[in-house]
């Protein structure tokens, strides 16, 4: 058995949770006295789309079933909690630290580059930005050592523990409450030289990359991707053209 570290809920969270068991328990859904440790985090997602919809329906007065009207309230569900995420997680291994950032210490200037490139992206895909703090050393180096292991030929055991590994020491980089954004993302955009995608999260079965859509942009050489991120495209005014 693997023992998972207990996050304790906020408070907002308890209320909300306690909310949701009240409303599906008038609709003789019992959420207390369901498990679903044994179902991936893909099928709680759905099942609590699901139960949001009926909770929807019942608040709207509709007491008969109508599969078009349950239809309709599962994709204003998907809207409603699939979103775009933007991070930023800088930090380079330390056999690169000449190359461009630091591994573990950022300049004035370079946070606000970063910032600015993440708030530019977040507005442009109407998402939210998550700013992280530089990346361990200990994660280059899991890294690493998964990349000297593969030359000389893969071990699927080996290869999905340090998926696993790397899923732990990701997760001391997020809360609880930014871990459950990225599970409900519809894509994800990460500025970082880590490929974040890699790791198996917490109550996950694989990585990431397999059920989310994500998109890398590096952040070495930071002030090349500064101006990629900023590129102005060529604009035309057909005023100036009239006759």
């Amino acid at each position: 058995m693997i023992k998972r570290n207990f996050i304790q809920p906020t408070n907002e969270e308890i209320r909300e949770r306690e909310k949701m068991y009240k409303e599906a328990a008038s609709l003789g859904i019992d959420l207390m006295g369901y498990d679903d440790s044994d179902h991936s985090s893909t099928e709680r997602q759905d099942r609590r789309k699901a139960v949001n919809a009926l909770i929807s329906m019942k608040k709207k007065g509709i007491t008969c079933w109508d599969d078009k009207v349950y239809d309709d309230e599962i994709v204003k569900q998907m809207y409603k909690f699939d979103i775009s995420v933007v991070i930023t997680f800088p930090g380079i291994p330390k056999s690169q630290k000449k190359y461009g950032l630091s591994a573990c210490i950022l300049s004035e200037n370079e946070k606000q580059a970063i910032r600015i490139m993440g708030v530019h992206r977040a507005i442009a895909r109407g998402g939210i930005l998550m700013e992280l703090s530089c990346a361990e050393e200990e994660l280059y180096k899991k890294y690493g050592e998964l990349e000297q292991r593969c030359k000389n030929g893969t071990n699927n055991k080996y290869v999905w523990k340090t998926f696993s590994d790397l899923g732990k020491l990701l997760g001391s980089c997020f809360n609880s409450f930014q871990i459950e954004v990225l599970k409900r993302a519809k894509d994800i955009t990460i500025f970082s030289d880590f490929p974040i995608g890699l790791a198996i999260l917490e109550n996950d079965e694989v990585p990431l990359q397999c059920y989310k859509s994500i998109s890398y942009r590096p952040l070495t050489p930071l002030t090349r991707q500064l101006q990629l991120e900023l590129l102005k495209k060529n604009q035309v005014y057909p005023g100036l053209f009239t006759a």
